[in-house]
């Protein structure tokens, strides 16, 4: 999924405390097919870091493409905070 490598959080959040993150400008792979997107979250130092009770999972988004050609049709996009059930394997490319 295209989109820019990093996004910054305008203001602090403190330990404990829920925020809804808005990611803007992803763009669809010109393929059909089921994609995901892993993410981890950076502290103020640059350190980064996971959900869980450990702090070391990815959260992701899943998006599915159908259509092909320049305009791929639609893609539906639903996030899911915790560790996803099975790896998928990236494509070359994407």
């Amino acid at each position: 999924m295209g989109g820019n490598d990093s996004y910054l959080i305008s203001n602090t959040v403190a330990p404990g405390q829920t925020v809804d993150i808005t990611i803007p400008q992803l763009t669809s792979p010109t393929t059909a097919g089921t994609y995901r997107g892993y993410w981890k979250l950076r502290n103020n130092t640059g350190v980064p870091f996971g959900i869980g009770s450990a702090g070391t999972k990815s959260f992701w988004v899943e998006i599915k493409v159908s259509g092909t050609g320049i305009n791929p049709g639609t893609a539906t996009a639903t996030a899911t905070l915790g560790t996803p059930p099975t790896p998928i394997t990236p494509i070359a490319g994407t």
